[in-house]
């Protein structure tokens, strides 16, 4: 396909080849903003997000991919606390969740994209990890990460 449908979706593999606190299948979507209309629902959308180019030498081409990762969550009532809220500790659950997804990407023995890409990890940069408007508005958890590759080509 693309460079950058390439190397988020072998970024959707690696993740989903993890294993996490709590469960769920990540998908490759294209809306880190979706509303979930379910409640009780997990969501983990894998989105591939920034591109961009650099000649690395006469003959090589180097891209920097970025990929959104967010994480979501609709919560219930038993969630919330006497007064409507939304319990802390089960914010910070997804948050946690958050972490350690960008954990298992950052990982030594996983830096490297293998599934579809030849890709090799640079960093995580924590783009949201918690959105309050989500969680006023929606009574939604939504936090996002982005992590980003350098993917090498050979330009000749």
């Amino acid at each position: 396909m693309t460079t950058l449908h390439d190397t988020a979706d072998a970024v959707r593999s690696q993740i989903a080849a993890g294993s996490y606190t709590l469960s769920f299948t990540p998908t490759l979507q294209y809306d880190t903003d979706l509303v979930l209309e379910d409640i009780d629902t997990l969501d983990v959308a894998i989105v591939a997000a920034s591109l961009t180019q650099q000649a690395d030498s006469r003959n090589s081409l180097r891209y920097e991919v970025g990929v959104d990762v967010a994480v979501r969550y609709r919560f219930g009532t038993a969630e919330h606390d006497g007064e409507g809220k939304i319990k802390t500790a089960q914010i910070e659950a997804y948050i946690g969740l958050l972490e350690e997804i960008a954990e298992e990407l950052a990982d030594p023995s996983n830096r490297t994209l293998t599934d579809k890409a030849a890709a090799a990890w640079i960093r995580n940069e924590f783009r949201y990890p918690w959105v309050p408007e989500h969680l006023r508005q929606n009574r939604q958890y939504t936090g996002i990460f982005r992590a980003t590759y350098a993917v090498m080509m050979d330009a000749s």
